[in-house]
Formats: C-alpha cells, sequence, structure tokens
C-alpha cells in the first residue's frame, strides 16, 4: 500500500512541480530538473507565467546560472512559437475555404493579423511585469522611500509658484556655470575639468627628482651577463673559493682508486659549476633529479650534458668549500 501511494505521488504533476522548484532552488544546475519541468509545460500542467516568475527568482539568487537562462529562453520561444502557429493556422483556414460573397477574407486576415500584434504586446507586458518582479526582490524599503517622498511633496506644496520658479532659474544657472568649468564622463560621476591645474603650486619634495634612475658607479660599465655576474662574484671570491676547493680535494683524494677522479679544479670550472646551479633554478629545477637534467635521450636539458659531466659535477658539489679546513677550531 505505501508503494502504491509513494508511485501516486511521483505521477502527481502539482508534487512533482514542488518537488522540482525545491530542488532547483537547492542547485540550479541540474539539467534533468529543467527537461522534468519541460515535460510538466508540453503537458500543460506549468503556467507560463509561473514559469517566467520562477526563473526569475531563482536568477536573482543566482544571476550567473546557465541552465536557467536556457529555460527561460525555452520558454518565451515556446510561447512565441504558439503565437505564430495558430495564426498560420488561421490563414491556411481561409485559404481552404469556400468562397462566399458574404465572406471577405481580407478583412478576416486583418483581424488574425490584429490578434497577433494583441498577443505580442501581451507578451511584451508579461515580460516587463516579470523583470519588475525581478527588480523588486530584495528591495523592502521602498515604502519608507515613497513615503518620505510623499511628505516632501506634501511640504512643497504650500511654497508659492513664483518662488519655485525663482530656485529653479537659480539653479539652473547654477548647473550651467559648473557645467562650463568640466565634462561628465560615460558614469554620470566622473569630472573632466576643462582647464589646466594652476602652475604655481609648490611641487611635493617627493615629487622631486634628485637623481636619475638607474645602476652607479662601476655597474655602468657592465654590459654583458658575465659583466654584471662579476659585480657579485668577482675573480678575488672565485680565486678564494678555488683554492679552498683545491685542499678540500687534496684531503679527500686518497680515498680514490683512480687519480683523475678526485682531480684538482680551476677558476673556469668554479665559474661553470655556480653558473649551471643559476640556470636550474631559471629551470624551476630545485626539487629536480640531476639525472633528469643530464639526460641524453630527449628528456633533459642540452646545456647540462654538454657543459660538464655529471659525475664531475657531482663531485665539484660535494667538495666545494668557502673556508680552508685546515684553520677550523
Amino acid at each position: 500500500m505505501d508503494a502504491r501511494q509513494l508511485r501516486s505521488r511521483r505521477e502527481d504533476p502539482a508534487m512533482l512541480a514542488r518537488l522540482l522548484s525545491g530542488a532547483l532552488l537547492l542547485n540550479p544546475d541540474v539539467t534533468t530538473f529543467w527537461n522534468m519541468r519541460r515535460e510538466l509545460m508540453l503537458a500543460d500542467r506549468l503556467d507560463v507565467q509561473g514559469e517566467l516568475h520562477f526563473t526569475t527568482v531563482l536568477l536573482s539568487r543566482k544571476p550567473k546560472c546557465a541552465e536557467a537562462f536556457a529555460h527561460r529562453k525555452w520558454v518565451i520561444g515556446r510561447l512565441l512559437l504558439e503565437n505564430i502557429n495558430c495564426i498560420s493556422d488561421g490563414i491556411k483556414c481561409i485559404s481552404e475555404a469556400p468562397y462566399s460573397p458574404m465572406l471577405n477574407p481580407i478583412e478576416i486576415i486583418w483581424c488574425k493579423v490584429k490578434t497577433y500584434e494583441s498577443e505580442v504586446i501581451r507578451i511584451r507586458k508579461l515580460l516587463v511585469e516579470v523583470d519588475t518582479d525581478s527588480e523588486n526582490i530584495g528591495e523592502p524599503d521602498n515604502c519608507e522611500e515613497l513615503s518620505h517622498n510623499s511628505e516632501s511633496e506634501t511640504d512643497d506644496a504650500g511654497v508659492s509658484d513664483s518662488e519655485r520658479g525663482d530656485n529653479e532659474d537659480c539653479e539652473v544657472s547654477v548647473a550651467s556655470e559648473i557645467s562650463n568649468d568640466f565634462y561628465i564622463g560615460k558614469d554620470k560621476e566622473t569630472k573632466w575639468n576643462k582647464c589646466h591645474p594652476p602652475r604655481n603650486v609648490r611641487t611635493r619634495k617627493i615629487n622631486i627628482i634628485t637623481h636619475l634612475p638607474g645602476v652607479k658607479t662601476a655597474a655602468k660599465n657592465a654590459k654583458s651577463p658575465l659583466e654584471c655576474f662579476s659585480l657579485f662574484m668577482d675573480d678575488i671570491m672565485i680565486r678564494h673559493i678555488t683554492s679552498c676547493t683545491n685542499i678540500y680535494i687534496d684531503s679527500i683524494s686518497g680515498k680514490f682508486s683512480r687519480e683523475r677522479d678526485a682531480k684538482r679544479t680551476n677558476e673556469n670550472e668554479i665559474k661553470t659549476v655556480i653558473g649551471l646551479l643559476i640556470l636550474a633554478g631559471c629551470y624551476r629545477s630545485g626539487h629536480q633529479n640531476l639525472k633528469d637534467l643530464w639526460d641524453k635521450n630527449g628528456f633533459g636539458v642540452e646545456i647540462f650534458h654538454a657543459t660538464m659531466n655529471l659525475q664531475r659535477f657531482l663531485f665539484l658539489l660535494r667538495s666545494l668549500r668557502f673556508d680552508d679546513i685546515r684553520d677550523r677550531q
């Protein structure tokens, strides 16, 4: 018995329409719910005006819902299609009807055209009413504003016509004088002055340029990337890092079976290591495996394996020192 009652409730159009309204207010992006509402409209279970009002309320809550706009477009298109079909059926009946001197076809067609125009006017009024309903949603303070305006109008009723005319003339003259000084922007609020500001105003201290922007002293002569890099790490620093690194390499060279695996370095090789580290940072490879950068199968970066061997780079990176290990305490 309960299953039959549940099935009858599902088949009830009124109950189904209410359930669909609640579901769409919660989530209007479900296309299936909109299709079910269209089926109800095709079965003449939903009113066109009520459907337009429902979409207006929903769009006031979610104004960017594409499904609601598509459903609203479908409803209006179906309404216009029904009116056009009605007129075309009338004209077809007139053309197929036998001629009668008492029945003037031109007058009948004119009446059908007038009926079509009245239907178009009715649809436009319906759309205007729905738009006004959407504008009134969420504006409960209109009554107070209207009452305030009505009170002000009653207060102004006691003012004489002559005083009112003088005030209007003064306002027009003041407005014309003000409007001659500036232009009004497209937003009806921004004002653009017609005249330049006075030049005799003292310039602020923060706006006074005391020196030209740009680099200074030795940086002015740096033209290439290598010269700019030498401003941060000059030859003295590179020479110091090279000497400290060679001291450490000499201390661990006895642990290697081959002498070439612990070969001493020079200044150019140290610059190469620093340059490859900077280039890896440019590629955002801080957490990437070095084998991926030195890959020769097309997945790595060619400049890395063309500049230095991976084993040599790892050895120098391990041996890189910035102080003399013999002076440590």
